[in-house]
């Protein structure tokens, strides 16, 4: 049995996400909160743009020579991969190998959810659990 991404998001909650326009201080407190290490980042019809994370960040500050409050998420956002939602687990692997992320859109090009090297590992060994994984 060949396994979707829809297959793994679906043990997944909904992406948190920022905008552009967001603040980096308020990126980095979203990250801490919930644990994440990147956010994607999202227009305002939830079309994803890329992603911001930590590293990018402090990258960015040390660019611009600003404070957090001033940086916003646009000048500290990097390319991010993108599959759809019904590609193959295992077509998307070699994105995850090389990136942080990879962003997940649905049929009309928005935002569907967003898959880590984490979660793909997690996937694979609920399967060798029998919790469904791989075959």
């Amino acid at each position: 049995m060949s396994y979707t991404v829809q297959d793994l998001l679906e043990r997944k909650q909904p992406p948190v996400t920022v905008s552009p326009v967001e603040t980096a201080k308020r990126s980095f407190e979203i990250m801490w909160d919930n644990g994440y290490s990147q956010l994607p980042v999202v227009s305002d019809q939830d079309i994803p743009l890329g992603l911001v994370t930590h590293e990018s960040i402090l990258r960015a500050l040390n660019h611009f020579q600003i404070s957090l409050d001033q940086l916003r998420v646009s000048a500290a956002k990097m390319s991010a991969s993108t599959c759809k939602i019904g590609d193959s687990l295992f077509d998307v692997l070699e994105d995850l190998s090389e990136d942080y992320a990879v962003l997940v859109v649905n049929e009309d090009g928005k935002l569907a959810g967003i898959l880590t090297q984490f979660d793909f590992s997690k996937f694979i060994l609920r399967g060798e659990e029998g919790q469904g994984g791989t075959d």
